[in-house]
């Protein structure tokens, strides 16, 4: 009964990308504008994190349920496209999908445990919002989380 926002997360370390499906995203504060997420600890992406110490969001729309469900597997990258959704890279190095209704770049300035996961929290460096709306949620997919 808890509402989930589906977005998600790219990284970047050692000239390799990836991207995964996040389900707990909260703004933290305004003033530094700060964001946190879990991420799960037996991941790849969770190491990647670590090193890089950055991150990007990706917001997705209540329309984009399938972006999503493209990303619940690993992604392949050919390009400058993941799974087939072309994306770029600014200064942070994340992937930030060109398809996202918005997009943040983040560096990590935080984290903590939190169980089988990292709380990460980052400060976001750049934010772009490209159409208004509200955000896809774990309830628009049809989807149960799975951690």
């Amino acid at each position: 009964m808890l509402p989930h926002p589906v977005f998600l997360v790219g990284c970047a370390f050692g000239g390799n990308f990836h991207i995964f499906v996040g389900t707990w995203l909260t703004q933290v504060s305004f003033k530094p504008p700060l964001v946190a997420f879990g991420c799960r600890k037996d991941s790849g992406s969770h190491e990647m994190i670590r090193k890089s110490r950055l991150f990007s969001i990706n917001i997705l729309d209540p329309t984009q349920a399938d972006v999503a469900k493209a990303f619940l597997r690993s992604p392949t990258f050919q390009g400058n496209k993941a799974n087939g959704y072309e994306f770029a890279t600014n200064g942070g190095g994340a992937p930030l999908l060109k398809a996202a209704a918005a997009v943040l770049e983040c560096k990590v300035v935080q984290e903590t445990e939190g169980g089988d996961h990292r709380v990460f929290i980052g400060e976001v460096l750049s934010a772009e919002s490209r159409r208004e709306g509200r955000s896809l949620t774990l309830e628009d997919t049809g989807l149960q989380y799975g951690g």
